[in-house]
């Protein structure tokens, strides 16, 4: 039984780190050109549906939704059908995958795309934990951003991020990094490190 044609070239980055504003490359490119195929960019998620940022041919391309204007393919050579992305958001972060369909044997690989960007604490002027997981992601946007990871946090922990006030991550989990124990924060004699409240109610808790 012979296996399916391999249309797409593995080498090449997987995670590409870009900054907001910015415009970026997420590449892509054929080791074979197939007959009258098509390329189709998606933005993976947790929904089922598509989020479909671009659908080329040899002819015309389109860019999608929130993706319309922003993003095309600029066919540096016949092989490539990178996805240029222009004025890149917040949202516009994670995985994408490029699709050759050419109703035969399809082929498929994932980029994913990440934004470098500061992680900073915040707190509103009532004071410390006022905030559910749903207000602080609505504060979050108020401010330009949105809710950091933990990997994130870990690595501005590394750089010597220290705040005693727990916090909400993008996980629905609370955490707060800790450089210099002491004792409103966990007590003196834990070491370092990121303490963590773990998995909260995201309505009910603050």
């Amino acid at each position: 039984m012979l296996g399916s044609i391999k249309y797409l070239e593995d080498s090449g980055p997987r995670v590409i780190n870009t900054q907001r504003g910015a415009n970026v490359t997420l590449p892509c490119r054929l080791r074979i050109v197939p007959r009258g195929h098509r390329v189709k960019w998606v933005k993976l998620g947790q929904s089922p549906r598509e989020d479909i940022a671009l659908i080329a041919n040899s002819h015309r391309q389109r860019g999608y939704g929130g993706f319309a204007g922003r993003a095309f393919l600029p066919r540096l050579d016949k092989y490539d059908v990178s996805l240029l992305l222009a004025d890149v958001s917040l949202e516009d972060a994670g995985k994408y995958k490029c699709e050759i369909i050419n109703g035969v044997d399809d082929d498929s690989a994932v980029v994913e795309l990440k934004l470098d960007g500061v992680v900073f604490p915040y707190q509103p002027n009532q004071g410390r934990y006022r905030f559910n997981y749903y207000q602080a992601v609505r504060a979050c946007k108020e401010q330009d951003a949105k809710l950091a990871t933990f990997q994130q946090l870990f690595q501005e922990w590394l750089k010597g991020l220290d705040w005693c006030n727990a916090g909400w991550l993008e996980d629905g989990t609370v955490h707060y990094p800790v450089n210099a124990p002491r004792g409103p924060c966990g007590g003196r004699e834990l070491p370092a490190g990121i303490r963590s409240y773990g998995p909260r109610d995201k309505r009910r808790d603050r």
